[in-house]
């Protein structure tokens, strides 16, 4: 049996069981406890990394951003640099005013150059009074991956409407989006295609099954079946079905989808039904999306002014069904209208 027990603590507890759940335990058996205190009255001068986000993958080209949260104890309206080093060269620094007891936000950016997965160092150098046993925690590191690999993309459009603008220059400022032999995005428009010669347009899009399956995704826009012929949906099915190429529809009051048969229907996640003009589909909600939990979360869906989801946890976007469209006043006056064949899901990556 156990006399007692001498407790020497300076009141931290940094891991391991609870001393509350061991003063419990000790006063059962009944064991008596006492405690020494030792250490300073006074908090030590710290300065320290308490959190590190970096964008973990990123093409060469990008603008590659290291977020660092730093805490101070001691140090008020103290200025510091903030380091960030690839091995022993630093590639990027920011001075910060430290404020005492209190968080400060750092942003550090770089120029990816170099493809390669490389270990990146945040480092504050130490300062006058911050005792040598604390000045670990001023450095942390953080994994960063550059891609020189560019998905291959193919979008196809009807007329230079705002929406093909917008789509097109965000993609050709994407470094990591390229097209089937050129580092930019294949755009074939429709408006274009009509004014060149007859051979010409006969080679404006790709007529064999593995040079389509090349293409990680195809967009297809408000585009006629003069361009997307009979022969190339054929493909096209083929290109989605058995080899997993991607396919994205941006319809339109023009011809997509209502301009095209079964073919081009089936491979999407709706079903279509004939509708009557108007801004809102009749009988037949329209679809809204809504971010799930873990869509909240995602940096590439942080700039969204979309609700999040209360659904239980699912893909990272998904797609609900809704009273109205919030962007409705801005859309065609005529639509198709759908329901939900199966699941839609739209993930953000």
């Amino acid at each position: 049996m156990i006399g007692g027990m001498i407790i020497f603590s300076d009141g931290q507890t940094t891991g391991g069981r609870s001393p509350g759940d061991a003063a419990l335990a000790a006063s059962k058996v009944g064991t008596p406890l006492f405690t020494v205190p030792v250490g300073s009255s006074v908090r030590p001068k710290d300065i320290a990394i308490v959190d590190l986000f970096a964008t973990s993958l990123v093409n060469v080209g990008d603008t590659a951003r290291v977020s660092v949260t730093i805490e101070s104890h001691g140090f008020d309206r103290v200025p510091v640099k903030v380091e960030l080093k690839d091995g022993d060269k630093v590639i990027a620094e920011k001075e910060v005013i430290l404020s005492d007891a209190e968080q400060k936000q750092v942003e550090l950016t770089f120029k990816a150059k170099e493809p390669g997965a490389r270990y990146l160092t945040v480092h504050v150098p130490p300062q006058e009074g911050e005792a040598e046993y604390l000045r670990a925690n001023n450095t942390d590191t953080a994994f960063v991956r550059v891609s020189d690999e560019r998905l291959k993309v193919l979008y196809i459009e009807g007329l230079p409407r705002w929406d093909f603008r917008f789509i097109k220059n965000g993609m050709r400022r994407d470094n990591g989006l390229g097209g089937r032999t050129s580092k930019e995005i294949d755009v074939v428009l429709e408006a274009e295609w009509r004014r060149l010669p007859k051979v010409a347009r006969a080679k404006a899009l790709p007529r064999a099954l593995d040079q389509l399956a090349e293409y990680n995704t195809i967009i297809l826009g408000d585009v006629s079946s003069k361009l997307v012929d009979s022969a190339f949906l054929d493909l096209l099915g083929k290109a989605v079905r058995e080899r997993g190429v991607g396919l994205i529809v941006a319809a339109g009051p023009l011809h997509m989808p209502h301009g095209y048969d079964a073919r081009l229907h089936d491979l999407l996640p709706v079903r279509l039904q004939k509708g009557v003009p108007g801004r809102y589909p009749r009988g037949i909600p329209s679809f809204r999306i809504d971010l799930a939990p873990e869509g909240t979360i995602t940096r590439r869906c942080a700039s969204t002014t979309m609700p999040a989801a209360t659904a239980s946890p699912g893909p990272i976007c998904r797609a609900t069904t809704g009273a109205r469209q919030p962007s409705a006043r801005l859309r065609a006056p005529r639509y198709w209208r759908g329901t939900p064949s199966r699941r839609l899901t739209a993930r953000c990556r």
